[in-house]
């Protein structure tokens, strides 16, 4: 893997860039998340990477590190999924 942080030329943007390799892969396919530190990125936030067969399932898998506050949303309507 490797993690970039920096400035998007072309939007201005504050830009974070995350690239798996074929063994991350590998681990995402076998149920087990990629937690990144933020702190380790200069980030006030930590980023974990999981995958998942479907929507219901990734929710399913993420439910222990929710709290009552955490807010899922769709990617392809942006509107919050109730967990």
């Amino acid at each position: 893997m490797i993690k970039m942080t920096g400035v998007n030329e072309v939007t201005g943007q504050t830009m974070v860039g995350l690239g798996l390799s074929e063994g991350n892969l590998g681990r995402l396919r076998e149920g087990k998340p990629i937690h990144i530190f933020g702190a380790e990125m200069g980030l006030p936030v930590d980023i974990v990477i999981f995958w998942g067969e479907t929507e219901e399932k990734l929710i399913e898998m993420c439910k222990p590190l929710m709290s009552k506050e955490t807010v899922v949303r769709d990617m392809l309507t942006n509107r919050p999924i109730k967990n």
